[in-house]
């Protein structure tokens, strides 16, 4: 299933190559428009629906059991949602937010109840998995524990248990290492 889908994402123009510069700071040749799929109907729909079979047979068929899910704002909560909306298994549903500066934090309503909740994750993508680690830190301040970690596509080699549409290690540098801007490809900002 994996390779078909990284074929889709790529057909449909989802997956593009040239010279970015991610969210994150580093360098690409390959960039992942996690935007390209959510104005997309069907493909949105296809990728929520493979996601929502995956935390369901997690959940059901390997016996794991979690009270809330969530996702790193914006694009993780947003795509955590519609999983918690059509997943068979009832899950909660909390969104964190975002700071100027980027600091994560949840709004009181949720701080009081995370204490002792399981918690699924849900990433769109993850490049260097920081947002998911900066919400599983959050969430583990408030009392809660992180049960797994789920997304669409895993562009580097970290959450290995975590359960991923696609997991295909993607080359990306810091600016001072970039072949790309060695050889003089112009740089497009992906911010």
């Amino acid at each position: 299933m994996e390779d078909g889908l990284e074929k889709l994402y790529t057909d449909s123009g989802i997956v593009k190559e040239g010279h970015f510069k991610l969210n994150s700071g580093m360098h690409s040749g390959v960039y992942v428009d996690k935007n390209a799929i959510t104005l997309d109907p069907l493909l949105y729909s296809l990728t929520v629906t493979l996601l929502i079979d995956i935390v369901d047979t997690w959940m059901m068929i390997d016996g794991n059991d979690a009270d809330i899910i969530t996702g790193p704002p914006t694009a993780g909560s947003h795509i955590a949602s519609a999983i918690a909306a059509g997943c068979t298994t009832p899950l909660g549903f909390i969104y964190p937010e975002k700071r100027i500066g980027g600091e994560f934090y949840f709004r009181p309503t949720f701080q009081d109840i995370l204490h002792g909740k399981k918690i699924i994750i849900v990433e769109d993508i993850a490049t260097t998995g920081n947002s998911i680690r900066k919400l599983i830190q959050l969430l583990e301040k408030y009392g809660a524990r992180t049960y797994g970690v789920f997304g669409i596509w895993n562009r580097g080699s970290f959450f290995e248990d975590g359960h991923f549409l696609v997991s295909k290690s993607i080359p990306k540098w810091f600016s001072e290492d970039c072949p790309l801007c060695s050889s003089g490809v112009p740089l497009t900002s992906m911010k």
